[in-house]
């Protein structure tokens, strides 16, 4: 099993079925590597969500990405979820590997060794191999997550999701693409920018030149923010700029029916995922200049929700 960024010991902490600790990327590099379908790995990203949900937070934590996971011991459908990716021929708790890296003499495929041969089977030692990685990092993709001075320097007179001139700017969420309100060039849409996640720049509204790209901008925003629906439904719900929260269900359908999604849907989306004013501002402005679009023919797809 190969897992960008997963450690030995917490693939180790997640095939023993204990979830203290673990991070929805880390659980989503784990199945990822174990052959899990897209849908599979949904299902279990909600999964996971429902289970921050009804995990109180400790006293005095505030943050929901600081929460420690439920045991799984303690939740039954958690429990034998995580049970699945074990071999169907094995008991549980009858192979495992230690934090040392050592296979235990109960593991299976020593057993059957054993039976066959008549001899015993030496035992594997993984701490001699390094734990192997999908698409290691590069020295320059490391340098990329740090913004440099440079960077800073840039950031600050470009604005970021702040704009220009605001001297509460967040320098880490700045956009390198061009100045608030510059007109986007041929070939600055989505399938052109680099606003994922890692990187030190957020999208930038103004190159969306259809509702299409609209939506694929707002869900690139959601990744570079790294939020789940259910973490925007709670932040939306609080933030000052919000007129009208919305549920779970009502993110989980936008661009569903290939239309612009609705102005205070839109509002409430970007600032759950923790967009400034400024920022949020510039997602409206877009938003108007999309539906003046299709003043024209107001029943083409695309148009604007009523």
């Amino acid at each position: 099993m190969q897992a960008r960024g997963v450690t030995l010991a917490e693939a180790d902490q997640v095939l023993a079925g204990d979830l203290t600790g673990v991070t929805w990327p880390l659980l989503a590099a784990i199945l990822s590597s174990c052959g899990a379908l897209q849908a599979d790995i949904q299902v279990a990203h909600d999964l996971f969500d429902q289970l921050q949900q009804r995990t109180p937070p400790p006293a005095g934590v505030t943050d929901p990405d600081l929460r420690p996971q439920p045991d799984p011991a303690l939740d039954p459908a958690v429990e034998g979820w995580v049970q699945g990716w074990r071999p169907s021929s094995a008991p549980r708790g009858s192979f495992s590997t230690s934090r040392t890296g050592t296979a235990s003499a109960e593991d299976p495929i020593e057993a059957g060794l054993e039976e066959e041969t008549g001899r015993v089977a030496p035992p594997v030692n993984f701490a001699a191999e390094p734990w192997p990685t999908c698409g290691e990092t590069t020295p320059a993709n490391r340098a990329s997550t740090a913004p440099s001075e440079t960077t800073s320097e840039t950031t600050a007179s470009l604005g970021g999701e702040h704009g220009p001139g605001d001297d509460h700017a967040d320098t880490s969420d700045a956009t390198l693409s061009g100045p608030v309100g510059q007109p986007p060039t041929a070939g600055s849409g989505p399938a052109n920018s680099t606003t994922t996640r890692g990187t030190t720049a957020p999208p930038v509204p103004e190159a969306a030149t259809n509702p299409k790209e609209f939506v694929a901008l707002m869900d690139q925003y959601r990744t570079y923010r790294d939020r789940s629906l259910r973490e925007i439904e709670r932040e939306a719900r609080r933030h000052p700029q919000v007129e009208r929260p919305y549920s779970f269900a009502s993110y989980s359908t936008i661009g569903k029916n290939g239309k612009l999604p609705r102005q205070l849907l839109v509002i409430a989306f970007i600032a759950g995922c923790g967009g400034s004013r400024s920022y949020i501002d510039r997602w409206v402005e877009v938003h108007r200049r999309l539906s003046l679009e299709q003043v024209d023919s107001p029943w083409s797809p695309g148009s604007p929700e009523t």
